[in-house]
C-alpha cells in the first residue's frame, strides 16, 4: 500500500509542487498525495503525477470538519501542513487529536505572525505541538528555535528546483552583461505597507538601470500596472515552469533583493528564486541579506550590492562574466530530488 499523504494550502503552490514532483521521481507508486486546497485557483497540479487535488469551498463550512472526514475516508497515513497562515497547522493538530494521524508543518514564510496578538498565539501553538517542522534555511530554523524552543523537530529543506524542469539549454553571457531579469511577486503601489512592502522594487530597479542596466519584469501574477521606465519593461506572467525556466536562462543575471523593511526576517531568507536562477544558469545580482549574501559569496555565484547604496562594482562584468562559469558547473547541484530522501525521513520519523 502506498504512503498516503494530505497535504493541506491554499493552493498547489511552487513549493508544494517541487517537494510532491521530487518524492513521485524517486519514490514513485510507493507515495500518494492527496491535496486539500483551500483556494479555487489553478496551481502547480498538472506537474505532479497522480496527484488528488479536493478544494474546501470556504463558503461551505465546516472546512476542517470536511477534511477530517476525507482523511478518515482515504486513509490519509499523515498530515502535511503549510504556512502562512499557521491555521492550516491547527487544522492538522485537532485532526491528529482526533484521528491519531501524524502532523508535519512546513514554515517557509515567518515574521508576520507577529503584527496580532491572536496569529502569534497561534504559531507559538502550532509551531510547540506539531510532530516535525520544515523550513527553509539554517537561519529559519534557528529563528524558530529562539521563539519556541524547537530546533530538534526541524529539517531545512532548500527551495530547490526540479531536475525535470532545469533548461538543458543555456546562453552564453553578453559582454556587457546588462540584461537582467526579475522574477516573482511585486508591489506596485508608490506607498508600499503591510504584509508586502518588501516587494516594492521601483526605487530599487531605477538605481540598478541607472547604472547601465536594463531588467525586465516576470510578474508571479499578471497585472496591467509598471514602473513606466524605458529600461524597465514588464512582461506577462509565465505559469508553466519549464517554459519559465527557459525562458530565464536567455538573461545574463537575475536581481534577488527586497525593499528595505524594519523587519529582519529577510536576513532569514533563502527565495525560490535564487536557486531558480542558478538552475538557469543564470549568475544572482543580489542585496546584502544575511543568508542570501554569505551563500552568493562563498560559491561566487554573482554580485551582492550594498542595500542603501545598490552602487555596482567597477568590474561588475567581469565578476558576473566568471561567476557565469561557476553557475553552469554546479547547478545540477541545487535540486530537489537530491533531497527527497530527507523528506521521506520525516515523514516515517512520525509515523
Amino acid at each position: 500500500m502506498p504512503l498516503k499523504i494530505g497535504m493541506i494550502d491554499s493552493s498547489v503552490r511552487i513549493r508544494d509542487m517541487k517537494e510532491m514532483v521530487a518524492l513521485k521521481e524517486i519514490y514513485g507508486n510507493e507515495i500518494q498525495f492527496h491535496f486539500f486546497k483551500t483556494l479555487n485557483i489553478p496551481g502547480h497540479e498538472s506537474k505532479v503525477p497522480g496527484i488528488k487535488v479536493v478544494y474546501i469551498d470556504p463558503n461551505k463550512p465546516p472546512m476542517q470538519k470536511r477534511i477530517l472526514n476525507l482523511c478518515k475516508n482515504r486513509k490519509i497515513d499523515l498530515l502535511h501542513t503549510h504556512n502562512y497562515p499557521d491555521n492550516y497547522g491547527k487544522w492538522g493538530l485537532n485532526i491528529r487529536d482526533e484521528l491519531g494521524i501524524p502532523v508535519v508543518h512546513e514554515c517557509h514564510d515567518i515574521g508576520y505572525e507577529n503584527v496580532k496578538p491572536a496569529a502569534a498565539n497561534l504559531t507559538s501553538v502550532v509551531m510547540k505541538r506539531v510532530d516535525k517542522i520544515i523550513t527553509v534555511s539554517s537561519g529559519m530554523t534557528d529563528y524558530l528555535h529562539k521563539m519556541y524552543n524547537v530546533k530538534n523537530k526541524c529539517t531545512i529543506i532548500y527551495p530547490y528546483p526540479n531536475k525535470r524542469f532545469v533548461p538543458k539549454k543555456l546562453h552564453s553571457i553578453r559582454k556587457n552583461c546588462s540584461m537582467g531579469v526579475y522574477q516573482g511577486g511585486i508591489n506596485f503601489t508608490n506607498n508600499p505597507s503591510g504584509k508586502y512592502n518588501h516587494r516594492y522594487y521601483k526605487k530599487i530597479f531605477i538605481k540598478i538601470v541607472n547604472q547601465g542596466m536594463t531588467i525586465d519584469v516576470y510578474p508571479a501574477h499578471n497585472s496591467n500596472a509598471t514602473y513606466g521606465h524605458p529600461y524597465i519593461k514588464f512582461k506577462r506572467s509565465i505559469a508553466n515552469i519549464g517554459k519559465l525556466y527557459r525562458v530565464l536562462a536567455n538573461y545574463d543575471w537575475g536581481f534577488l533583493g527586497y525593499n528595505q523593511t524594519k523587519s529582519k526576517v529577510m536576513d532569514i531568507a533563502m527565495p525560490n528564486k535564487l536557486f531558480e536562477y542558478i538552475a538557469c544558469g543564470i549568475p544572482v545580482i543580489a542585496m546584502n541579506y544575511n543568508l542570501i549574501g554569505r551563500f552568493i559569496n562563498n560559491n561566487k555565484f554573482g554580485i551582492v550590492l550594498n542595500k542603501k547604496t545598490l552602487a555596482m562594482p567597477k568590474n561588475k562584468n567581469q565578476l558576473l562574466i566568471n561567476a557565469k562559469k561557476n553557475v553552469v558547473k554546479r547547478r545540477m547541484e541545487f535540486v530537489m530530488e537530491e533531497q527527497a530522501e530527507k523528506i521521506m525521513n520525516i515523514y516515517r520519523s512520525v509515523l
